[in-house]
This record gives structure tokens, sequence and C-alpha cells, in this order.
């Protein structure tokens, strides 16, 4: 999905009753998207870089984003409770029931595609309908309003 058509769905979005777009944690930086790849040693999709910088982490429309930053609702945070995941998978969301939804490492850079790790299945990582992180947004996090 382009970045123009995103930024339409956020406009649409904004013009419902709901009011959860106001409320994602403040956009990080590019600089600290930068360090958590280098710390990590692996390169996150466009994206992400452009939703966390540009939008912000947490709860984005009905989604929650997890960020590149510390604390509870951060992507290592949740690696770290959730040991089970495979190492090349990226969690970046959560369906709220123990799942996550993210992405895959391939060379040391993450794909766009958005993959599903459901924790009845120890984890096993499916693919999704969603092509990138922009289309996970606009049906799973915009479509409920």
């Amino acid at each position: 999905m382009l970045t123009s058509a995103f930024e339409d769905e956020i406009a649409r979005f904004k013009t419902t009753k709901a009011c959860a777009l106001a409320s994602p944690d403040p956009p990080c930086s590019l600089a600290e998207v930068k360090a958590f790849e280098e710390a990590h040693g692996f390169c996150l999709p466009s994206e992400y870089i452009e939703v966390a910088t540009r939008l912000g982490t947490g709860e984005v429309g009905f989604a929650n984003v997890f960020s590149v930053g510390a604390g509870h609702n951060s992507i290592s945070s949740q690696r770290n409770g959730a040991p089970e995941l495979p190492s090349n998978f990226i969690p970046v969301s959560d369906n709220g029931c123990g799942d996550f939804y993210g992405f895959v490492v391939h060379g040391g850079r993450c794909g766009s595609e958005v993959y599903f790790a459901d924790h009845e299945s120890e984890f096993e990582v499916s693919r999704t309908e969603f092509a990138d992180l922009y289309e996970y947004l606009v049906r799973h996090g915009f479509n409920a309003a």
C-alpha cells in the first residue's frame, strides 16, 4: 500500500467517532530505530519505520504496535516474554490473546509481509493476508471504527 493511501485511511479514521488514533505513544526518532536495528542485528521494514517515526506506537487505531524503545510495550520485552517465539520472528503487534503479528527476518532484513505466531501451535509462524504494516493497520486497526 502506498503511503498516500495509508494517509487517506488515517484521515478517514479520524472522521469516525473513535478516539483511539489520538492515543499512540509519541513517535520515536530515526536514530532510535537505527540504534535498535544495530543492537539486534537486523533492519526493520520501511513501513514499520514510517509508522513508528511519524504516527507513533502503542494504540494505533484498534491495534497495538510495539515500540523500539524500552518498556512493556516494546518489541524486546514482548520477545523476552515469549522465549518460544522463533528467533527469526519479530513481534510488532498482538491480538490480546497471547498471539503475535510480526515480521520474519531473512539475511538481516525483515520482510514487509506480516506473519502471525499462534501460541496454541507453539508459536508456529504463518503468513497472513497483510502485505505490509500499512495493510495490517488499515484492515485490523482502523476497520473496527
